[in-house]
């Protein structure tokens, strides 16, 4: 039950629509992507990390199977 109080939070500020219910998963994708440029930030360079963030942002499992768990639930 307690995941349903992030999403209705996300549907309240992004409206009552399923954009507004898909948005809460865009949110933690973008912030897991800025997390993990950080992290790989840390040890290696720039571009090293950017092309980490790149493969990882578009990886199958991040692009379809990670948010269809909030939606399913």
């Amino acid at each position: 039950m307690f995941s349903i109080y992030p999403i209705a939070w996300s549907v309240r500020l992004f409206g009552d629509s399923v954009e507004g219910f898909r948005m809460f998963v865009v949110v933690i994708s973008v912030l897991m992507l800025i997390a993990f440029y950080l992290a790989a930030r840390l040890r290696v360079s720039a571009p090293a990390a950017l092309a980490a963030m790149t493969l990882l942002g578009t990886n199958l499992w991040v692009l379809h199977f990670s948010r269809t768990g909030w939606e399913n639930i």
